[in-house]
């Protein structure tokens, strides 16, 4: 099984690169912060409190049932200049699903933030588990989307304590040009980011957006 997923994803990145995203197209210090799996109550909040500080923007892959029971973080999101990307509505996993729900639940939530910032969203998609099977992406893409990889797993999935997060992180810096892997329904996350963002800042990295690309 996984042979045949890196065989398709092998596939996709040959002939479609221009619609899948997994770094920055130069190699200078540029990076992208990305979070994945909000809104999340307090968290995301202290997440969008810190980039504030720091004057620093970022990108939310956000879940449409999240979204619909925070509206006022995703309208703060929008409001603050980040950008929206859409994570599905239920963190449905391609291939375990039929390809209609699953492209309905992408189209479902980006319905949701539109109706919440009250604008277009720029469509762009991240899969959950980054898993992409040949048809939801061709159904996606003649629907207009692009998917956004990522090229530096951050790993708080993995690391519960914020001070193990942020040394292993310093250990091992992303690269210049990555998009970088967070997830903003960690507390963990949000109580390092502001001392993570100010070490990188230090070091030289500046912080783009994907609309910028």
């Amino acid at each position: 099984m996984k042979y045949i997923k890196d065989l398709i994803k092998a596939m996709l990145n040959r002939f479609f690169k221009k619609f899948i995203v997994y770094s920055l197209p130069n190699n200078n210090n540029e990076i992208i912060i990305t979070f994945d799996d909000g809104p999340c109550a307090g968290a995301t909040e202290l997440i969008l409190d810190t980039l504030k500080i720091y004057n620093t923007k970022a990108c939310f892959f956000v879940l449409g049932k999240h979204a619909e029971k925070h509206p006022e973080i995703i309208k703060r999101m929008h409001d603050e200049g980040h950008e929206i990307g859409i994570h599905g509505y239920n963190h449905a996993r391609a291939g375990t699903v039929s390809t209609k729900e699953y492209v309905d639940g992408v189209t479902k939530a980006n319905t949701i933030i539109e109706t919440i910032i009250k604008a277009k969203t720029t469509k762009i998609f991240r899969p959950p588990y980054g898993d992409i099977t040949l048809p939801t992406f061709l159904s996606l893409l003649y629907c207009g989307y692009k998917y956004v990889m990522w090229g530096y797993d951050s790993e708080d999935s993995f690391i519960e304590a914020a001070d193990d997060l942020y040394l292993n992180i310093k250990n091992k810096p992303p690269v210049g040009g990555s998009i970088c892997l967070f997830h903003d329904d960690y507390e963990r996350t949000s109580e390092m980011l502001g001392k993570l963002i100010e070490h990188w800042k230090s070091i030289g990295f500046k912080f783009k957006t994907i609309s910028n690309l």
